[in-house]
Parts: structure tokens; C-alpha cells; sequence
């Protein structure tokens, strides 16, 4: 008996493999809680851009980390100011 596949694409990066018996494989990474779809693009002078890696140095965290703390924190501070 010949076994007939084909694939189907069900969400971002993720495949799924259909058997000809209807048996059925998700291929691709699982999707993660709160996984970040969104991409933000900055511009920043050079003292902007060596003071954040200054940051990222002495913290052990990465840019990305870095700028959404400071967002966290700016967003707190508003609070407190409204």
C-alpha cells in the first residue's frame, strides 16, 4: 500500500504533514505564551548608543532587555505623575 503525503502550512512557521490514512504531524518550533511578533526599529546617535551598550554591559542583558525595562519604567513613572 502506497502512502500519499502532502504538507499545509498552518501558521508562522509552522507546517503540517498530512498522511494519505489522515493521520496528521505538525512540523516547526511550538508556539510560546507570549511569544513577540512585533518589531520596533530605533534611531540613536552615538552617545545614545554607547550609553545603552554601557547598559547592557554592566546589566548582563541585551539591548532588546535593556530598552523594554526602561519602557516598563518610564510607563510606572507616568503613572506616578498623573
Amino acid at each position: 500500500m502506497e502512502v500519499r503525503a502532502r504538507w499545509d502550512l498552518v501558521g508562522l512557521g509552522t507546517a503540517r504533514y498530512v498522511y494519505g490514512n489522515g493521520e496528521e504531524n505538525l512540523m516547526g518550533r511550538p508556539k510560546k505564551d507570549g511569544a513577540k511578533y512585533r518589531r520596533v526599529q530605533i534611531r540613536l546617535n552615538e552617545e545614545e548608543y554607547q550609553t545603552l551598550k554601557e547598559c547592557c554591559e554592566k546589566s548582563q542583558l541585551t539591548k532588546t532587555n535593556v530598552l523594554v525595562r526602561g519602557l516598563y519604567l518610564y510607563r510606572n513613572w507616568l503613572k506616578k505623575v498623573e
